[in-house]
């Protein structure tokens, strides 16, 4: 042996130790994987969600125990190197799509939910998503997929859709409710919706109370009848003794749920009598919805069928909340007709008293003219005794006074009866406003009061007005300040404002009103009771009248006025210009 074979031996040995540990590392980490490997298998054996992946030709390359499964095979080992028509019949042609979709395309499909059977035979929901798988080159080499299923999620997504449609139903009937004026758009809103599909009649009944406040007697209020019905409408005011009404006793205990019988003859709530009573009126099913506040009782609604009838779960869930939903708008639509009634009843009054005022007013006038004609003779007549003088001249002052009085009433009932007309005629405006200021000043100085009269001479000559209505309004207002001024100045003042209307100003230096009594002057037989020495007479219809006056003319009135301080008032009315031609 040369020297150099052992060292070559030596050598050879050293590689061959060295391909040993090299193996061995190789097999540890083989281990390792393995050990790896199947760690990761139990994790995803764990997991509920189905779990798969396959190559490019949608071949198995594994899965996790679940989906084996649910592919009817006892290991995932089984899957391996077949396909989805090896153990899928159904929806065979839309899963080899979604794996072609996300190999092709190279993007994740997620979320995606099929309706399929179920391994207990039924239909359930799945949701679908599924990842592409990338080699180290990011070439597409396969894809991961996995579904769940997702049948309590679609429980509760519908039962929210429920919910959300039932509430919409809820929101629309009352707010079609809502919009109704009477009992009859009631029922024809009722009518509309699917409970009261082919009714028969419809009716809505308002109770009436006894002594303890229990509802003792009905009455039909508004009724509806049907097409095509054999069912009987009851005739508007009927009234019904409520303890023999059948099944009065079901909604008046429980106040707050409606009575709904789909077939009266076998309904175990109705006694003999009560089917008897449904049978002879051709009504073979019904609903009640009763109406009240707490123990309140207001009414109750009536729907019949000539029919059977089967209800819908939504159906009897909108049924069952209608008591609530209908109870205040149908006290407000009673209340309504309950102030309906006392307007009409408040307008028949007005209507006699204004007719009845006016043929009082006109028989008085009469003797009224012949007592205020002889007495202002006599008045005239030489060789009266001065006693008899006095007395006639009494008599002729208190029969003006009480044919102005008579004269304001009748125009009062006119204004209400609408019988009062305005008339439009060429007014010379400067010689009617002379004339007020002349006749005034005389009858101011004889109450020891200063008088002042003010003009603008821009206001147009002649405008288009009723000189007598505008005169009849100032003559009350300068009454008004002659009566209640004992000492200083009244003024009237006639001016143009903003070119467009004329504004005619009364003030005096009188008692005054207080201002919590503004609002009331303007009020029919309204008297501003005041602690004044002079004591004035008056019905309290001068100023109602002028305020009607002013607002026929498209005008109105305003007062400024404090006690002690006078007053104030100021009519505005529009400035209409003669255009006929001179």
């Amino acid at each position: 042996m040369s020297d150099e074979q052992p060292q070559t031996l030596a050598t050879e040995l050293r590689a061959a130790q060295a391909r040993i540990a090299q193996l061995e590392a190789q097999l540890a980490a083989a281990q390792a994987k393995t050990e790896l490997a199947d760690e990761l298998e139990s994790v995803v054996n764990a997991f509920p969600i189905r779990i798969f992946w396959k190559d490019r030709e949608s071949r198995f390359l594994g899965a996790n125990q679940a989906f084996a499964k649910d592919a009817h095979v006892d290991s995932p080992q089984v899957l391996i190197g077949k396909t989805d028509a090896d153990f899928f019949g159904e929806n065979l042609e839309e899963y080899v799509r979604l794996d072609r979709q996300v190999i092709d395309s190279g993007k994740p499909m997620l979320n995606h939910e099929t309706h399929e059977l179920g391994e207990n035979g039924q239909m359930t929901w799945v949701s679908t998503s599924k990842y592409p798988l990338f080699n180290k080159d990011s070439a597409v080499i396969g894809v991961l997929g996995m579904y769940i299923n997702v049948d309590e999620q679609k429980i509760r997504e519908q039962a929210l859709k429920d919910a959300l449609r039932r509430s919409a139903d809820v929101i629309e009937l009352s707010a079609a409710l809502n919009r109704v004026n009477d009992g009859e758009e009631l029922l024809k809103t009722l009518s509309r919706y699917s409970f009261t599909n082919a009714f028969g009649s419809l009716a809505l009944l308002h109770f009436d109370l006894n002594a303890k406040g229990e509802p003792e007697w009905m009455t039909v209020i508004s009724s509806l009848r049907g097409e095509n019905t054999k069912t009987l409408v009851t005739p508007l005011g009927t009234r019904f003794f409520l303890p023999e009404f059948p099944m009065s006793r079901l909604y008046l205990d429980n106040p707050l749920q409606a009575v709904v019988v789909g077939d009266v003859q076998t309904d175990g709530r109705l006694d003999a009598g009560a089917r008897a009573i449904f049978g002879s009126l051709d009504i073979l099913s019904f609903i009640i919805i009763p109406l009240s506040f707490g123990e309140h009782w207001i009414g109750q609604v009536l729907i019949n069928f000539d029919h059977t009838r089967i209800w819908t779960d939504d159906e009897r869930e909108l049924l069952h909340g209608l008591p609530a939903l209908m109870t205040p708008i149908v006290y407000n639509l009673r209340l309504l007709q309950s102030l309906e009634e006392s307007v009409s009843e408040l307008n028949s009054a007005l209507i006699f008293k204004d007719q009845f005022l006016a043929i009082m007013s006109h028989e008085l006038r009469t003797p009224l003219n012949a007592i205020l004609g002889y007495s202002s003779i006599g008045v005239t007549m030489e060789n009266v005794p001065p006693k008899l003088t006095h007395m006639l001249e009494r008599i002729v002052a208190n029969s003006e006074r009480l044919h102005h009085l008579i004269n304001e009433v009748l125009d009062l009932s006119r204004i209400n009866a609408g019988r009062f007309e305005i008339m439009a005629t060429p007014v010379d405006l400067h010689q009617m406003a002379r004339g007020w200021g002349y006749d005034f000043k005389k009858r101011a100085e004889a109450s020891h009061l200063g008088f002042e009269f003010t003009l603008d001479e821009s206001l147009p000559q002649v405008i288009v007005g009723d000189e007598e209505r505008i005169t009849q309004i100032i003559n009350n207002l300068l009454e008004n300040a002659l009566k209640f001024t004992e000492e200083g100045t009244i003024s009237l003042t006639l001016k143009r404002v903003n070119d467009q209307h004329l504004a005619i100003i009364v003030r005096d230096t009188g008692i005054g009103i207080s201002p919590t009594w503004h609002h009331l002057i303007f009020e029919e037989f309204r008297r501003v009771e005041m602690n004044s020495i002079r004591k004035t007479g008056g019905a309290g219809l001068g100023l109602s009248i002028v305020q009607r006056l002013c607002k026929m003319m498209g005008g109105s009135i305003s007062v400024e006025s404090e006690l002690d301080k006078g007053s104030t008032f100021t009519v505005m009315l529009p400035i209409v210009v003669d255009r006929a031609p001179t």
